[in-house]
């Protein structure tokens, strides 16, 4: 898949963070000859790995608090299923034009 975005967006500097044999393979794939540079850049001290669970339910909660509020704020969502046949649309005409 990098390969296919560093073609597809003409990339000519990869960054890569503290992923040790990620950078090897990219220095690798990409040498000096091909125009794309290859940084390693080493991660934080104070940075961790978050597992998928704990990122999913942050996502849900934020999308939750977006939709209904939280408790100094309580927000009411409302929504309508309606047939479409028994929809009218009026467009109204600027004066002097249809």
């Amino acid at each position: 898949m990098i390969r296919y975005i560093v073609a597809e967006f003409a990339v000519n500097v990869i960054v890569v963070l503290g992923h040790e044999r990620l950078y090897n393979d990219m220095v690798r794939r990409y040498d000096k000859k091909s125009g794309v540079v290859v940084v390693r850049v080493a991660k934080s001290g104070g940075a961790v790995e978050l597992n998928e669970t704990y990122v999913q339910q942050a996502q849900n909660y934020r999308t939750k608090q977006y939709f209904y509020g939280d408790l100094k704020n309580v927000l009411s969502p409302v929504s309508r299923t309606l047939d479409f046949k028994n929809i009218k649309v009026y467009r109204i005409a600027e004066r002097g034009r249809l």
